[in-house]
């Protein structure tokens, strides 16, 4: 068997995110209160690019591309993450 399939079959059984929270969620838990309240005020401005949230982010060590934070601005669309 080949290594790659060994490292695939590593993953079986393995839970890496919570199934019912996306990425921008558990950095949002993760954040002090402040911090959280004022990136879910950009998330919800859409005239603030995903792309340039996503940069803060990265630069704050919080590595969430702009895709992520797009999926979670469309969460009640039934196309975006399962977040309320």
């Amino acid at each position: 068997m080949s290594n790659f399939i060994d490292d695939l079959d590593s993953l079986i059984g393995k839970s890496f995110v919570s199934p019912n929270k996306c990425k921008v969620w558990l950095i949002m838990h993760k954040l002090q209160p402040d911090e959280a309240a004022k990136l879910n005020e950009l998330i919800n401005n859409t005239s603030v690019s995903a792309n340039s949230i996503s940069k803060i982010l990265y630069q704050n060590k919080h590595f969430l591309s702009g895709a992520i934070v797009s999926r979670h601005r469309r969460r009640s669309s039934g196309t975006g993450c399962a977040c309320p």
